[in-house]
């Protein structure tokens, strides 16, 4: 019985009710990478990109919306790409029905280490992450790796 006991109170203490809140973000991808060369991206892409790392993290995403990036009709007039995104993450200090625990990710791909920087670091300081490690870019086309420890929903 007292095994049992110390298995449950050993389960409870790393799960913890929070609930979900609205955050809303607008950042723009810097156009200069790591060796200072120049990159453009397509809205399309930067887009796709964002959801996906929201929802490594562990956000519900609403909405992603870019503007600017390449230009789609001569290529002359490239922008940086604007993005405004809507998404809910995990607050652990509003009181909901949510169960979460403390989880380890990790974002790894062979490419757009530039772009996944760029995001990461635009949206980390919304999201309960405890600690985190990245490897720098030196090419915007170096493979991406950012480990860290952040909360999610069990």
């Amino acid at each position: 019985m007292k095994f049992i006991l110390m298995i449950a109170v050993l389960v409870s203490a790393n799960v913890f009710a929070a609930d979900y809140e609205r955050q809303m973000d607008s950042f723009t991808i810097s156009t200069i990478a790591g060796n200072g060369a120049r990159v453009y991206y397509n809205c399309d892409s930067v887009e796709t990109k964002t959801k996906k790392v929201l929802e490594q993290m562990g956000a519900i995403v609403q909405s992603v919306r870019c503007t600017g990036g390449l230009d789609r009709w001569n290529g002359r007039f490239n922008l940086p790409a604007r993005v405004t995104a809507v998404y809910d993450v995990l607050n652990s200090e509003l009181d909901g029905n949510v169960a979460t625990r403390i989880v380890s990710t990790r974002i790894s791909e062979r490419d757009n280490c530039h772009l996944n920087i760029e995001i990461f670091e635009a949206v980390k300081d919304n999201f309960e992450i405890e600690k985190f490690t990245q490897r720098r870019c030196s090419r915007p086309s170096n493979r991406t790796l950012i480990d860290m420890t952040v909360l999610q929903a069990q």
